[in-house]
């Protein structure tokens, strides 16, 4: 991978294994009931991400050029290895990228997926494949450059390996 801003070249060969090897493997979604979501920005609307709805959304109401996070607890430690974002119609989302990482404890944390700029299918779903890893935190940094648009949600799902 190039980055034109620092001109340097990192060899991604590892992730993007890991990214067919997540791709390939048997999945099951992993039930939300128990999750604890915590944003950068806009708490109070983040039960809309998991609602189960897709026309209602969690916004973070901030440009994303800036940083944000959202950390998904899911309360158990699960072999997680796909983090689906769903952003329905919103075409304001084709800018953005994200960097993921994944932790035991919360406070430790392993890179499991890393893309500058990763837009959503036709659908609107963005699907961040990568090894299976046991993990009981997620947390999703979405990386763009647009100075207006905000980051949105429709619906958020991980899913656990079952290999």
């Amino acid at each position: 991978r190039f980055d034109s801003l620092s001109n340097k070249v990192t060899d991604n060969s590892q992730e993007v294994r890991g990214r067919m090897i997540g791709y390939l493997s048997g999945k099951s979604r992993v039930d939300r009931k128990k999750w604890k979501l915590t944003p950068s920005y806009r708490q109070d609307l983040i039960r809309f991400a998991i609602d189960g709805n897709r026309q209602t959304f969690w916004d973070s109401k901030t440009a994303y050029y800036l940083p944000q996070e959202l950390v998904v607890d899911t309360g158990e430690i699960k072999k997680i290895s796909l983090v689906e974002l769903d952003s329905y119609n919103n075409e304001d989302q084709n800018l953005v990228g994200y960097e993921m990482s994944l932790s035991d404890d919360g406070k430790s944390w392993k890179s499991v997926f890393y893309s500058k700029v990763h837009p959503p299918d036709s659908r609107g779903f963005n699907r961040l494949y990568f090894t299976p890893q046991n993990a009981r935190f997620v947390r999703i940094e979405q990386l763009g450059t647009h100075k207006f648009a905000s980051w949105v949600i429709n619906e958020l799902n991980v899913y656990e390996s079952s290999e």
